[in-house]
């Protein structure tokens, strides 16, 4: 991933590469060395009790979802016709995530930067 103010980031399993603009990339453990894992991205269990449907338009239809008690906000867009999420907007105190979806299927390579 990469920040507003050109910090990038890579992370593989337990892993993590980060490089700020103008430096050589950094190699380190990932958060707490636990390996990174998308399955338990998203807690639907906590997350889906709150969902309110903003709009629908084009075949795609944006979610609103929240867990009071984090708190953390969620807007997903779902592409209608596959029931993906193609984009995810994650606001929580002092931190603002957006993440888009693509190439679906796709098979590619994973490599550390070098």
């Amino acid at each position: 991933w990469e920040t507003g103010r050109g910090v990038r980031s890579v992370v593989i399993g337990r892993r993590q590469w980060i490089r700020q603009p103008g430096l050589g990339w950094n190699e380190g453990d990932y958060g707490s060395g636990l390996a990174f894992k998308t399955r338990g991205w998203f807690a639907w269990n906590r997350y889906a009790r709150e969902v309110r449907l903003l709009s629908e338009d084009r075949g795609r239809a944006v979610l609103a979802l929240t867990d009071e008690g984090t708190p953390v906000w969620f807007r997903l867009t779902v592409d209608l016709a596959t029931d993906r999420v193609v984009a995810e907007q994650m606001t929580a105190r002092a931190r603002f995530l957006d993440t888009r979806f693509t190439d679906f299927g796709r098979r590619f390579r994973i490599e550390a930067p070098g």
